[in-house]
């Protein structure tokens, strides 16, 4: 079973409200896997009854005798390789679970580095010196306009 634990980084936003839906889904897996892993061990757990009951009504013996009737019996044998396989199926949605829980982590840390500008462009000493040129070339342009204004209406 795989889970997709992508992060789109330039959605951050949309993979926030996304989360909280997948990590349901994944969790109301992770309870059915765990229903069905009791539902076959408890099936087991029957099976070895019957099969105990069975061998001591035919009087097969000691205890040990009993025990290995119902070890080697097929129904039995089906039984624990079908709990095998239900406890490694609720153990990987487990992992998923867990994995959502440190993708969560990361979605955190990266909203934390993209909100101190982590992402932005590369910062040097002379881009804040073009922007500071930029900003009196501004500053200037509307020195000049507001002075054009004034001379137009006659107040300077």
């Amino acid at each position: 079973m795989e889970f997709n634990l992508n992060i789109d980084r330039a959605n951050l936003d949309g993979e926030l409200l996304d989360h909280s839906q997948r990590v349901y889904e994944v969790n109301k897996m992770a309870a059915l896997a765990e229903k069905e892993r009791d539902e076959a061990d408890f099936e087991l757990k029957v099976i070895e009854a019957d099969l105990e009951k069975e061998a001591r009504e035919r009087k097969t013996g000691t205890e040990g005798a009993i025990k290995n009737y119902v070890k080697t019996h097929e129904d039995y044998k089906n039984a624990v390789k079908k709990c095998i396989e239900k406890n490694g199926q609720f153990k990987t949605i487990q992992a998923g679970v867990t994995a959502f829980h440190h993708r969560k982590m990361a979605l955190e840390n990266l909203v934390k580095l993209y909100l101190s500008n982590y992402f932005a462009e590369p910062y040097s000493k002379d881009m804040e010196n073009k922007l500071i040129e930029q900003q009196i070339e501004k500053q200037n342009i509307k020195a000049t306009e507001t002075l054009r204004r004034k001379r137009s209406n006659g107040k300077v």
